[in-house]
């Protein structure tokens, strides 16, 4: 729903990582991971062949449960206990300082792995960096100039479909629920590829009725149709907001692409209508088990959400949510001092909404957004790709 660019904890020169047979226990890891040592007791029968003073390449091959990593090194897999941080694809140079009594190894440089590296470049360099709700309301302002035309003015039929699916995946004055988020994942253009290639092997001859359904088919659609068509001025400024979008969408796909491929969080970007006018709300999804995150209670598959607004009324907002099957804990996290105490009297009555929804075990937290931990805020971080720091998404007071 921090993800594709996580930075590590910090840790200064000498701190040390230390390995039991055949553990390895990583107390803490930096930014910037030379210098730091790595400690082992595995005994040298089980080690592969090394000598002092020997380099060696070892990667992060595998993210277990309870904060576990598996590591390859020469061919031997460790299994070492780290902190958030060390990630899948994640490749270390490392030296031998020491075999007997303990092996110790010396980092001399670390990089994040393809996938990673691109991703987070794809992250730093986004090619259209407004919003869902904000290039989806320029779309519509756009579409609705051409909306009095007919074909025989020139314009094709795809216009009208574009605005009209447009229309049906915002949720008008209210605020979405759960069918129209779904609606908007689902044909919001994120998995438009994945719906052809399914439906290619079922039901071939239903292809043109998916590129009618989903959002990047119909932009491409259009966009062909104005190709095609003689120039006007108003086509082509809807051309170009239609290019713009159709990156956010690519770029969107390729980094929750590569986050995938990373163990990284799922981002989503859900339009939505404020007093303010049309707003976007940024989240990730993390399911548990990546980054040794678990669920409470041992009961079921859970899920991190993260959520990130900018409230008018309330300043930044941030909300770190868990939810699993009957299970539910949110924290908030505002600005204003105010909006704390508005949350904190609200929160009876919400648990209470909770719990007549099935869940079990709920608790809710309201805090002061200084108090949010430096390893929360970072993983907020990737969120606030392509927010305008001058923007005010929502207004809570409409």
């Amino acid at each position: 729903m921090g993800l594709l660019t996580g930075t590590l904890p910090t840790l200064r020169f000498g701190n040390e990582t230390r390995v039991s047979a055949p553990e390895a226990t990583v107390t803490d890891a930096p930014l910037d991971l030379k210098g730091v040592r790595v400690v082992g007791e595995t005994l040298p029968a089980q080690l592969p062949p090394l000598e002092v003073g020997q380099e060696v390449s070892a990667k992060v091959m595998e993210q277990l449960p309870e904060g576990r990593l598996l590591i390859a090194v020469k061919g031997t897999l460790l299994t070492a206990v780290a902190p958030e941080g060390l990630r899948e694809g994640m490749e270390l140079l490392m030296r031998v300082d020491q075999l007997k009594p303990k092996v110790v190894f010396h980092i001399l440089d670390h990089a994040q792995g393809d996938e990673a590296e691109a991703a987070r470049i794809l992250r730093a360099h986004l090619p259209h960096r407004v919003p869902a709700g904000q290039s989806l309301n320029v779309l519509q302002q756009e579409l609705a100039q051409l909306a009095d035309l007919s074909p025989q003015d020139g314009v094709a039929p795809s216009m009208a479909k574009l605005q009209a699916l447009i229309k049906d995946l915002l949720p008008g004055d209210t605020p979405p629920n759960a069918e129209h988020i779904a609606t908007f994942v689902r044909d919001g253009g994120l998995h438009y590829e994945a719906k052809l290639f399914q439906l290619a092997e079922d039901i071939p001859q239903a292809l043109a009725r998916i590129a009618d359904r989903d959002l990047k088919g119909l932009l491409l659609q259009a966009l062909r149709d104005l190709q095609a068509t003689p120039a006007r001025p108003e086509a082509q400024s809807l051309a170009t907001s239609i290019a713009n979008h159709l990156d956010h969408i690519e770029t969107q796909q390729a980094a929750n692409l590569l986050a995938q491929m990373h163990g990284e969080p799922y981002q989503l970007q859900i339009p939505f209508f404020s007093g303010l006018g049309l707003s976007t709300a940024f989240l990730s999804i993390e399911p548990d088990g990546k980054r040794g995150k678990t669920g409470r209670g041992g009961k079921g598959q859970g899920y991190h959400v993260l959520f990130r607004l900018d409230l008018e009324g309330f300043g930044e907002t941030r909300i770190h949510a868990h939810v699993a099957s009957k299970t539910l804990k949110v924290i908030f996290y505002v600005e204003q001092s105010d909006a704390v105490k508005l949350l904190r009297s609200e929160l009876s009555a919400f648990r209470e909404t909770l719990h007549a929804l099935g869940y079990e075990e709920v608790f809710l937290e309201a805090k002061s957004l200084g108090q949010l931990s430096p390893e929360k805020r970072r993983a907020f971080e990737p969120l606030a790709v392509g927010v305008p720091t001058t923007v005010r998404l929502v207004d809570v007071r409409a």
